[in-house]
């Protein structure tokens, strides 16, 4: 079978089709699907991110994430709030503090 470059663009349509589906799946990921999403390409890959001790009934489970700022206002948005719905997670909020 030859390899051409139909087929390498399938396989890579599958591969990001499948991290964008496991991106569900993982607090983390789901914090880099966000800024992914949100055009932060290198922030999505150099972001640091740490779940918090607080859990708020509303929003869901605290995360800090160091090193996403927004290019807009140029301030650093490192406090993340993220709801597991059953074993999917989604972020709820984002900005400077909880």
């Amino acid at each position: 079978m030859k390899v051409t470059k139909k087929h390498l663009l399938r396989l890579f349509l599958i591969g990001l089709t499948a991290l964008f589906i496991l991106s569900f799946f993982s607090a983390n990921l789901t914090v880099r699907r966000y800024l992914f999403l949100r055009l932060h390409f290198v922030s999505a890959i150099r972001v640091d991110i740490n779940q918090t001790n607080h859990h708020d009934e509303e929003y869901g489970q605290l995360y800090d994430v160091k090193g996403y700022e927004d290019i807009q206002t140029r301030d650093e948005i490192n406090v993340f709030y993220l709801k597991r719905h059953w074993t999917f997670w989604s972020v709820r909020s984002a900005g400077t503090g909880p």
